[in-house]
């Protein structure tokens, strides 16, 4: 984006307040929901809270900052108990889930940590007229309704389930 080769980026992006001194954003069009997925076979599958996780020394992984280069990478770690448990969104969950064996979903007691933000919006150089455009856009869509970006979101899961 910085560079000049993309105009705007829309990648699950959440927007940041230090993010904001550098890029402009939309409107959040989606609120990334946070999951554990673990075996389905684990001594965590029926896990509902994360202080339930206290002293058991689990193996955690995720995209960002560790050994894996992609979620498919993640979730296989924990097919192959390499893994626990892998910490991403629920979008990108339930696709692995459609397509993969062993594998169990668990809605835990996540919290956004202060100062943090799970929403995610469309990002632009700073000053991009793009911006407005794209904003209006947005608007005219109703982009920015939750339960029907999910709708849309659930749809595109069913169409494109094996998607990294």
């Amino acid at each position: 984006l910085q560079d000049g080769s993309y105009d705007a980026v829309m990648t699950g992006v959440c927007y940041s307040p230090e993010r904001d001194e550098t890029y402009d954003f939309s409107t959040p069009y989606y609120k990334r929901q946070i999951v554990g997925v673990v075996r389905a076979d684990s001594e965590y599958a029926n896990y509902t809270k994360l202080s339930q996780f206290a002293g058991k020394n689990t193996k955690l992984t995720t995209q960002i900052a560790t050994d894996y280069e992609t979620s498919s990478e993640c979730f296989l770690a924990v097919q192959n108990k390499t893994a626990d448990m892998v910490i991403l969104d629920y979008t990108t969950s339930i696709s692995a889930l459609s397509t993969m064996n062993n594998l169990k979903m668990l809605n835990l007691d996540f919290t956004e940590p202060e100062g943090a933000s799970n929403d995610c919006c469309i990002v632009f150089r700073e000053g991009d007229p793009m911006r407005d455009t794209v904003q209006e856009a947005l608007d005219k869509l109703n982009w920015n309704d939750k339960a029907e970006f999910d709708k849309l979101m659930d749809e595109m899961v069913k169409l494109q389930p094996s998607s990294n």
